[in-house]
């Protein structure tokens, strides 16, 4: 029983190690891209501000749209539709889809950013 405790206790600080790297991670990455964000702002001419500043209002509605799914997903919504449209043996099957339709727009926006980022270096240098 005790050779039990001490797995599951490992376990949990195994658990809270990850959610402290994932937490610390991701501050990270917030920091960089606040600086990147700031950086471009800075540097770019009055004239592609409004570019700027319609590239990073994109990036705020893909963020609400990813809080969405994230909120419907962790409450069952894809399951029980799921099984509805496919049938018990399917409860996955709704939420792969969206899975996919979501890296694919993910990977489009991905695109969008780039080009933007590229036209604005484009407008920078001419």
């Amino acid at each position: 029983s005790s050779e039990s405790e001490e797995e599951e206790e490992g376990f949990e600080l195994a658990v809270s190690e990850a959610i402290i790297v994932i937490v610390l991670v991701l501050i990270v990455l917030t920091i960089i891209f606040e600086h990147t964000k700031e950086h471009i702002e800075h540097i770019v001419d009055r004239a592609m501000k409004p570019i700027i500043e319609s590239l990073f209002g994109e990036l705020t509605v893909l963020g609400f749209l990813s809080l969405c799914t994230f909120c419907i997903t962790k409450l069952g919504v894809f399951e029980e539709l799921s099984v509805k449209i496919f049938g018990k043996d399917e409860a996955e099957e709704l939420l792969e889809i969206f899975e996919s339709v979501h890296f694919a727009l993910f990977l489009v926006m991905v695109l969008f950013v780039l080009s933007v980022l590229n036209l604005v270096a484009d407008g920078k240098s001419t």
